[in-house]
C-alpha cells in the first residue's frame, strides 16, 4: 500500500494552506482583541472619573447645610457651581462611554 508521493504532497499542501489559514483568524482576532482591551481601558477611565465626580458632589452637597456656607453667600455659589460643573461632566462621560460602547 504504497502512496505515491504526489498525493503526500498535496496533503500536506492542504494541511499548510489550512494553518496558514488559521494563522491569519488567529492574527484578525488578536487584533480585534487589543481594540477591544484599549476601549475597555478607556472606558474603565471614564468610569473613574465618573466616580471623582459623584464623589465630589456628594461632598459638596453633605456639606451645603454647614452654617460656613449658609452664611457665606460666596460659598454657597461656589460650591453649586462647582456641583454643576460636575454635574455636566457626568453627563459627558456617560454619553461618551454610551457612544463607545
Amino acid at each position: 500500500m504504497d502512496i505515491p508521493l504526489t498525493d503526500i504532497y498535496n496533503l500536506l499542501e492542504g494541511k499548510k494552506k489550512k494553518i496558514n489559514h488559521l494563522n491569519d483568524i488567529t492574527k484578525r482576532n488578536r487584533e480585534k482583541l487589543r481594540l477591544i482591551n484599549q476601549n475597555l481601558d478607556r472606558q474603565q477611565e471614564e468610569l473613574l472619573k465618573l466616580i471623582i465626580y459623584i464623589t465630589e458632589s456628594e461632598q459638596d452637597v453633605s456639606s451645603l447645610d454647614s452654617k460656613e456656607v449658609l452664611s457665606n453667600e460666596n460659598v454657597m455659589e461656589e460650591r453649586l457651581n462647582r456641583i454643576l460643573d460636575n454635574l455636566r461632566k457626568i453627563r459627558m462621560s456617560l454619553v461618551e462611554i454610551i457612544r463607545e460602547g
